[in-house]
């Protein structure tokens, strides 16, 4: 049995053994998602949203599968809830900066990337997406702009 499927069939045990216990659903959800079955983490991540809507992790991975799925709006609505609940949250910042990316709003998405790169300066991913997006737009000045200016941040 390879590695991927030994790890699931070891979380499907534990949701067996505990089925109202969200970590095990998580780790099972995040392996149908890495396996590239949205459709079943969806399915496990449901489970978990049913016994605690307001679970953060829950709605990130929601959302992921949603985008898996190509669908951005279904997954805006899941990081910004997470968003609600955790307004320090970098990562869900960069989640919805992505699917606005995928909707093509991109003044929207850079709002989002400017957030979560402020809560998270040392994010490499936030500092990449906000000239990616500039790009996107047809903006190449302000996608140098912001490379050369965090290329002078990153020399004080």
């Amino acid at each position: 049995m390879g590695k991927a499927k030994e790890a699931k069939a070891s979380f499907a045990k534990g949701v067996e053994l505990a089925p109202n216990c969200p970590p095990p659903r998580l780790s099972l959800a995040q392996q149908h998602l890495a396996a590239g079955d949205a459709d079943l983490a969806l399915a496990e991540i449901e489970s978990v949203l049913k016994l605690r809507p307001n679970h953060e992790h829950a709605l990130a991975i929601s959302g992921a599968a949603y985008m898996r799925k190509a669908e951005p709006d279904k997954a805006l609505a899941s990081f910004k809830r997470a968003l609600d609940l955790n307004p320090k949250s970098a990562a869900a910042n960069l989640n919805i900066g992505a699917a606005y990316v995928a909707k093509k709003q991109y003044g929207e998405a850079l709002k989002y990337y400017e957030q979560g790169f402020a809560l998270a300066p040392a994010n490499m991913a936030a500092l990449g997406a906000i000239p990616q997006v500039h790009f996107l737009e047809g903006n190449s000045k302000a996608a140098f702009a912001r490379v050369e200016r965090e290329l002078k941040n990153s020399q004080n």
